[in-house]
């Protein structure tokens, strides 16, 4: 299965040039942890509310392009959706932006919308089955909810 059968296609994002204060009014709004900078519909960069709230005193006068992080990652949008799971395992990612052929940023995926399609398969395949808890023990959490 290819990740746009599973995809969010409501394409929320910001631009670089945006203050840190719109920004923080989107994430609010819409409940995100982290928001894609875009450019001309593609995607730039990544704003996460880490950086955010040391920064907090200087929202009005600082540009979203200050606070983003330019490395990135992402999935296309004709991509399987087990090897972006896997991926996102191994990253310890929750919600990865979405990229056409065209390399524009189309939407979201997340690792709980993937789990919930792919988790039929999970029992039977080792390779999700492998991966050392940890540092990324929410994973085998979330893991765990799934298979029960």
């Amino acid at each position: 299965m290819e990740v746009c059968n599973i995809m969010n296609r409501t394409a929320i994002c910001t631009r670089p040039d945006a203050t840190l204060r719109e920004a923080a009014g989107w994430m609010q709004v819409f409940g995100l942890s982290s928001l894609p900078v875009c450019f001309h519909g593609r995607l730039v960069g990544m704003l996460s509310d880490d950086p955010m709230t040391h920064l907090a005193s200087r929202w009005t006068t600082l540009l979203v392009s200050d606070a983003m992080k330019t490395s990135v990652c992402f999935c296309f949008e004709d991509q399987d959706a087990r090897e972006v799971t896997e991926a996102m395992m191994e990253q310890g990612i929750d919600q990865l932006p979405v990229l056409d052929a065209e390399l524009m940023y189309v939407g979201s995926v997340s690792f709980d919308a993937l789990m919930s399609v792919l988790s039929p398969d999970i029992d039977g395949d080792p390779d999700l089955q492998q991966f050392p808890p940890g540092p990324k023990s929410w994973l085998w959490r979330r893991l765990s909810k799934i298979r029960l």
